[in-house]
């Protein structure tokens, strides 16, 4: 995929409109048009402020990757979306698997700290019930 198929792609995933991206950029919408299209070169300084505006780093927009994968998701209240190279989709899985780990083993133990509580709760009563009968 080619920068500007990229920036392309990347800008109609955010559901930003072409309108919105130039005037973020400061330039007319025909000229923003054009470097969508490839017409036109892109300096580096354009770059980094189409990148900035797309909330990416101007090296992901720059790194042409053949396993690209696009991510959207929507609903009523918000919408999401993800992009990344096979590699990094990798990486993000890892990063999901350890996090649920860490959360799994959280709830173990707030499950262990209900039982004791459970148990307390129970001693509480019993005690109560053996002051009320004396």
């Amino acid at each position: 995929m080619k920068v500007h198929e990229k920036i392309r792609k990347i800008r109609e995933l955010k559901n930003f409109s072409q309108e919105n991206m130039a005037e973020q950029l400061q330039m007319s919408v025909n000229g923003y048009a054009k470097i969508e299209r490839g017409e036109v070169g892109l300096q580096m300084d354009k770059l980094e402020k189409i990148a900035d505006v797309l909330g990416m780093d101007v090296v992901d927009l720059l790194t042409v990757e053949k396993n690209l994968v696009f991510l959207n998701m929507e609903n009523r209240t918000n919408s999401a979306n993800y992009y990344a190279s096979q590699e990094q989709y990798v990486i993000e899985i890892e990063k999901l698997k350890q996090q649920n780990c860490y959360l799994q083993a959280i709830l173990m133990e707030k499950e262990k700290l209900i039982t004791w509580q459970k148990q307390q709760l129970d001693s509480l009563n019993e005690l109560i019930r053996t002051i009320g009968r004396g």
